[in-house]
């Protein structure tokens, strides 16, 4: 699976260099060239933005037949990052936390390695993630516990263990017109409204870790032994196909809204506490992405607010048990060009 992550990274990667260029376009062979009545490239200014940023790695676990659904969280809260923005250079990094989700004593520890990664250019871009996390808490303690009020302690699991590895390449259409890097990076202005499908493919990898069964009380029949397993792995491979849209709705306003719904080819493995195989399948899955922004883009100032968030849907137990993953991050941000 890693050595499929990276070679799609370099795929990506290759592309998207090529692309930046003003050359010939190598999926439809024609010149390509900007519309400078809907565009105007800005990455020849130096910027340095600040911003926070809130990253979402949680996961559910339902059991279709009691309709119930155990609601997983680590504990992370908001953090601090500088980013600059140069011609190529497009880099940002958290350097300071801000917060938790709440204390430990009632949340829980959290320790984390979260890396998630996107290239923007004018035709292509590149999603890479990368993020192992040990320790998270029940968030909706009272659909199991009547007796639970806020403020008292959230079950905790500091043995739950995650990893997910995520890879994605799309090629935008519309790529004239329209321009993912005003709204996400802020390297362009979008000064007209306008729209593009993008088309693609994405490969991911998530695993769950646990020294004790996740879920086993919850589940409606006790006698099947895949209810109790402690490592589960899910993967699945889908194309990208959706379509995003800028709306402008002054000079320098605008708001942005990605969507790609599709299905996914997916392998879900499940292991029992005796590290046997329980549970294997390949199915077809949902899975949703979706980019959403909102802020203002100026000759000098620029700021806003951005979110990418991705979900999956992963069966189990001929249906009956299903997994559901979101990654994502949220970010609010503020800026400054030079030498405009």
């Amino acid at each position: 699976m890693i050595r499929s992550l990276i070679i799609l990274f370099v795929i990506g990667i290759s592309v998207s260099g090529f692309a930046s260029s003003d050359g010939p376009d190598s999926l439809f062979k024609k010149n390509y060239i900007q519309d400078s009545l809907y565009i105007d490239d800005l990455s020849g200014k130096i910027s340095f933005k600040l911003f926070t940023l809130n990253r979402t790695n949680n996961f559910t676990i339902s059991d279709v037949g009691n309709n119930f659904e155990t609601r997983y969280e680590p504990n992370v809260g908001s953090d601090l990052g500088f980013g600059v923005l140069y011609k190529w250079l497009k880099f940002g990094v958290s350097f300071a936390r801000l917060g938790r989700n709440g204390p430990e004593s009632t949340h829980g520890k959290t320790r984390r390695l979260d890396l998630q990664g996107h290239v923007f250019t004018k035709k292509v871009g590149v999603d890479v993630n990368v993020q192992l996390y040990n320790g998270f808490y029940l968030s909706n303690p009272a659909a199991f516990n009547k007796e639970w009020k806020s403020g008292d302690p959230y079950p905790q699991r500091t043995d739950l263990r995650t990893a997910s590895l995520g890879a994605s390449v799309y090629y935008v259409l519309n790529h004239e017109k329209f321009s993912l890097q005003s709204v996400y990076v802020q390297s362009e202005w979008q000064k007209k409204s306008a729209g593009s499908f993008f088309l693609g493919s994405s490969l991911n990898s998530f695993a769950i870790i646990a020294d004790s069964a996740i879920s086993p009380e919850y589940f409606s029949n006790s006698t099947n032994q895949a209810n109790f397993f402690e490592d589960a792995r899910f993967r699945s491979l889908a194309p990208l196909v959706g379509y995003s849209y800028t709306l402008v709705l002054s000079d320098h306003v605008f708001t942005n809204l990605t969507l790609s719904p599709g299905l996914a080819v997916a392998n879900t493995r499940l292991k029992n506490a005796e590290g046997l195989l329980v549970y294997r399948k390949i199915n077809i899955i949902p899975r949703l992405g979706m980019r959403f922004g909102l802020g203002y883009n100026g000759p000098k100032f620029f700021g806003g607010f951005s979110a990418e968030y991705n979900y999956r849907q992963f069966k189990f137990n001929s249906g009956e048990g299903r997994f559901g993953y979101t990654r994502g991050q949220a970010r609010l941000y503020v800026g400054y060009r030079l030498n405009y």
